[in-house]
């Protein structure tokens, strides 16, 4: 005999694939699931942290890819996604060294103007795909 608490389906992790997972399950009335996570957080690689006078982004940043991507799919009826990479500026970026110690204004200001120069270059060569994409090519 079937325990009737026992879940159908369990959801290994509660970052962003398992929640997706978990809305979809409940958007075609399915219920019968358990989601269970390591850390004492939800979000994954997804986490915001304080940090100085503002926040620091220690995981995801981007959704990556718009096919096939449950993740995509989730959110994009929030309007949270921008797809023009000029939206984000301007930012400010921030480098530290271990233990969060920051580094001098004048080497900041270098890095970031390196980032940027790396960035402008990547436009052109890198094709943005998702992994499942990449993977099967």
């Amino acid at each position: 005999m079937e325990d009737s608490r026992s879940p159908g389906v369990i959801i290994v992790g509660a970052g962003a694939a398992g929640i997706a997972t978990a809305t979809r399950l409940l958007r075609n009335d399915f219920s019968n699931f358990i989601i269970l996570e390591a850390q004492d957080r939800i979000g994954g690689r997804v986490f915001s942290k304080k940090f100085g006078n503002g926040m620091v982004d220690l995981g995801a940043q981007w959704c990556h890819g718009e096919e096939r991507n449950i993740v995509y799919d989730l959110i994009k009826d929030y309007d949270v996604l921008k797809h023009d990479s000029s939206q984000f500026l301007p930012f400010q970026l921030q480098y530290s060294q271990t233990h969060f110690k920051g580094i001098n204004e004048s080497v900041n200001a270098e890095l970031t103007e390196l980032f940027f120069q790396i960035y402008e270059q990547a436009q052109d060569t890198v094709e943005i795909t998702s992994m499942g994409d990449y993977f099967s090519k």
